[in-house]
């Protein structure tokens, strides 16, 4: 092969142009693959995202290594055509750079009686109650701020009136311009509950992705939404107890079974059992610390007629005492 034919293949290499028989022939010689190797480690730009692996796989198809003369011809094409392939990747980065692609995602879970404490990317603070998600993106670069939560959550949404704030949920949807709320809804509990501590929000229950009812919430206030009828109650409470959570203790005075058991379900990771009929027959007041749940258990026996059994699949049933 003379040079003119050597210059014809290399030409035909960077368009991509060669047939399969100029192929063959390329393919033939076992020195190509050392050429490749040290080539490689040679290179100070392999991190980049250029695929060496299919620029080699054409020039192992494309040396005819019968002729050694040729070697430092083919190494100034090669760098030729490295070049290229960078240009067009770094050109390629640039174009997507300036384009509004999707921001990363983080996704932050907790475990059982474990808080994860976040600061979002608009300086959002956010307190993940145990047993929790959330997903939000690495920067907001739409023109509003959409988090995604499943569990229980405490906001203190950091003040920006051109991009309104947004939880969304399976159904439900809660939107903040600047306030605190606490937001509890498990994807296998009945109950969806809202507690807004200071501000407004805006919660929103959807149907086939639409907004079919919306509710404004003061502060001191509790909106539960009971999944299964649909039926949407606002309480007053003191909304700051109600959070005490999220300095790692659980408080609740004078409250119901009905909200007490969930929360402890979260807490400590286990199923509690409860007949219907006690549900809303019973109040307690006590804050949980790091007691177990059968200390919890226990005081909560002494104060009302129950009894409680643990399973061998470490649940427990609650039960009126005989």
């Amino acid at each position: 092969m003379n040079i003119q034919e050597k210059k014809h293949i290399v030409q035909k290499l960077l368009s991509g142009t060669l047939s399969e028989e100029e192929k063959a022939r390329l393919s033939q010689s076992p020195e190509m693959e050392q050429i490749w190797l040290q080539q490689w480690e040679q290179a100070s730009d392999r991190s980049l995202e250029v695929n060496p692996d299919q620029l080699w796989a054409g020039i192992r198809q494309q040396t005819d290594q019968k002729n050694r003369p040729w070697k430092s011809y083919f190494y100034k094409w090669y760098s030729v055509a490295a070049s290229i392939l960078l240009v067009i990747a770094l050109s390629g980065i640039a174009y997507l750079w300036n384009q509004k692609t999707a921001a990363p995602v983080y996704v932050v879970t907790s475990g059982i009686q474990n808080l994860e404490k976040i600061q979002l990317p608009d300086g959002t603070h956010v307190c993940l109650g145990p047993g929790s998600r959330l997903e939000y993106p690495s920067e907001f670069r739409t023109d509003s701020r959409n988090v995604r939560l499943e569990g229980q959550a405490f906001f203190d949404v950091a003040k920006d009136p051109s991009k309104p704030f947004r939880v969304q949920m399976n159904d439900v949807q809660v939107e903040a311009l600047g306030t605190a709320f606490e937001l509890f809804n498990y994807e296998d509990s009945e109950d969806m509950e809202a507690i807004l501590v200071n501000g407004k929000i805006k919660v929103g229950f959807e149907r086939n992705n639409k907004v079919v009812k919306e509710q404004i919430m003061s502060p001191d206030e509790r909106l539960i939404w009971h999944k299964n009828t649909n039926k949407v109650e606002v309480g007053q409470i003191n909304a700051d107890k109600y959070t005490s959570w999220r300095t790692g203790v659980l408080s609740f005075e004078n409250e119901n079974l009905a909200m007490i058991i969930p929360r402890l379900e979260r807490w400590y990771g286990r199923k509690i059992q409860c007949e219907e009929s006690l549900l809303n027959n019973y109040r307690f007041t006590f804050k949980v610390r790091d007691e177990s749940l059968d200390v919890i258990l226990f005081i909560m026996r002494q104060s009302a007629p129950l009894q409680y059994k643990k399973n061998t699949d470490e649940s427990y049933i609650l039960t009126r005492k005989k």
